[in-house]
């Protein structure tokens, strides 16, 4: 998959700027709960061989824990303002934890 640079972009870069800005060239990961629910993973690591799906998928697992950490500590500080980023974050890490297919 590749992502061009917007119109907006463009428009705010210095003329200088402008024409070093290219597309991107991203690997798009699926993967499919037991449910049927499906969630994306795109990341610019292309090589298939030096990053398998498995691999990039384990990751990104292992992160939701850190960013439950994180979430959990950013509470203790600001209670009121992450009330509705907890409960999001907290329904996404459900569905991370739950038992998940790899499809490339």
């Amino acid at each position: 998959m590749w992502i061009s640079p917007t119109n907006s972009v463009l428009g705010n870069a210095a003329a200088g700027q402008r024409k070093s800005l290219k597309a991107l060239k991203l690997r798009v990961i699926l993967l499919k709960s037991p449910d049927g629910k499906v969630s994306v993973l795109i990341t610019n690591l292309l090589n298939t061989v030096t990053f398998p799906c498995a691999e990039i998928i384990a990751l990104y697992f292992d992160r939701w824990e850190v960013e439950e950490y994180y979430l959990n500590f950013a509470i203790l500080l600001f209670p009121c303002f992450l009330v509705s980023a907890e409960t999001h974050i907290f329904k996404k890490w459900q569905y991370c934890s739950s038992k998940h297919s790899i499809h490339a």
